[in-house]
């Protein structure tokens, strides 16, 4: 992305939206410095003859020495990062084709982490080496994600103080294997030693299945490798126990779409997509027309683990024989905030010359052109008209004879 000092080249992340937008789809980014396997995300300018160090070569993680981990505190370090999240925030903050933003670029794979070499003695760091940055540059650049999105949900790996006062998601990328607070260095165990146990209420919450559990979690018998050992020792291997208490929205699965499943594994896979985030259902609707306007209201219910995130506004509509909307009126982002178990209702008013006599349905349109729309659970949702949930035929007008 960075090709020199302040210049930037967006072309790859514009591929990356406009492929995943055609499929109605919103993304999730990730952009990393030091990422095990592959050549290093440095920018070259800060390579070679005057540049910073590349003496943190490494081979776990296979890496093998390909990439290695900048110090993240050299000043010319973290001046670049400071300017590329400006840079990322000026022209993609509020873009409707991206649902989320990792915050990446510090430590392996852009997740927060340099393990082993994050100040802890074992074998493969006997001297308690720490590659991590400091507190005051972590808090440099989380102060620059806040500065840089207004309107764009930024995620970040691990909770923490800085975290919280800025208000940031989360994500967790070793989830349904350490996410429960079975042990203090869980996800959800290090969620609540940060104060941010209720944040999934404001904020959203993701990850990524641990990397060596898609191809046997969603079985029964359960016949990942090692696992009852690994239980036994405190790890998860329960996918519906961590959505469940993580209240996550999104979670990545590579094996869903590398090879897939099959039988009654893929039926479990596509329950466990279908248990993430939210889950709103039409619980009661009225419609009155007292001469003048006709009078709308819906109850919507959450089912769900979690709030649908982002403000997108609703509309009643007015359809007719030909599921063609002849009317609409605007309200309030309805759908938004919502927590699992709880109501919300929205309320309109249709004047009588807005439209012809048709069926009033409540419709919440995708912010992106093109987009999948929010849809509710109810099994009568599109049945009138796609993206629409028809709530009853009614008169607007008097029918007069010519």
């Amino acid at each position: 992305m960075v090709t020199a000092e302040d210049t930037y080249d967006w072309s790859v992340v514009e591929s990356y939206l406009s492929s995943i937008a055609e499929r109605g789809h919103q993304s999730v980014l990730r952009f990393y410095l030091d990422y095990p396997t592959r050549p290093s995300g440095v920018p070259d300018y800060l390579l070679g003859d005057g540049g910073i160090s590349e003496d943190r070569r490494y081979d776990f993680w296979d890496n093998n020495g390909i990439s290695f981990s900048p110090d993240y505190d050299d000043p010319r370090v973290l001046e670049m990062i400071v300017d590329f999240i400006g840079a990322l925030g000026e022209r993609y903050d509020g873009d409707r084709r991206i649902a989320y933003l990792t915050a990446g670029l510090v430590g392996f794979w852009g997740e927060n982490h340099t393990y082993p070499m994050n100040g802890a003695v074992e074998p493969t760091n006997p001297d308690g080496i720490d590659w991590m940055p400091s507190a005051a540059t972590m808090d440099t650049i989380w102060t620059a994600w806040d500065d840089a999105l207004d309107s764009t949900w930024l995620q970040a790996r691990y909770p923490s103080a800085s975290v919280a006062q800025h208000g940031f998601g989360l994500h967790d990328d070793s989830f349904a294997y350490s996410t429960l607070p079975t042990t203090d260095w869980h996800f959800l165990s290090l969620v609540a030693q940060a104060g941010m146990t209720d944040a999934w209420q404001q904020a959203p919450i993701g990850g990524e299945l641990y990397p060596p559990l898609p191809t046997c979690i969603f079985s029964e018998p359960l016949d990942c490798p090692n696992a009852d050992a690994e239980i036994a020792g405190g790890r998860d291997y329960d996918f519906s126990g961590a959505v469940a208490a993580s209240h996550a929205s999104w979670i990545i699965n590579h094996q869903a779409w590398a090879t897939g499943y099959t039988g009654a594994d893929r039926e479990r896979a596509v329950a466990g997509a279908a248990s993430l985030g939210y889950d709103l259902a039409a619980t009661a609707a009225t419609v009155s027309n007292d001469g003048s306007a006709a009078s709308v209201s819906l109850t919507i219910t959450n089912r769900g683990v979690a709030p649908f995130a982002y403000d997108w506004p609703g509309e009643f509509v007015v359809l007719g024989a030909d599921g063609a909307v002849t009317a609409r009126v605007s309200v309030d982002a309805a759908p938004t905030g919502i927590l699992p178990g709880a109501t919300a209702t929205v309320q309109a008013a249709i004047p009588v010359d807005a439209a012809t006599n048709g069926t009033v349905a409540f419709h919440v349109p995708d912010v992106m052109p093109g987009g999948a729309p929010l849809r509710f659970a109810n099994v009568t949702q599109d049945q009138d008209a796609a993206a629409c949930f028809a709530i009853r035929r009614t008169k607007l007008r008097p029918e007069h004879e010519p």
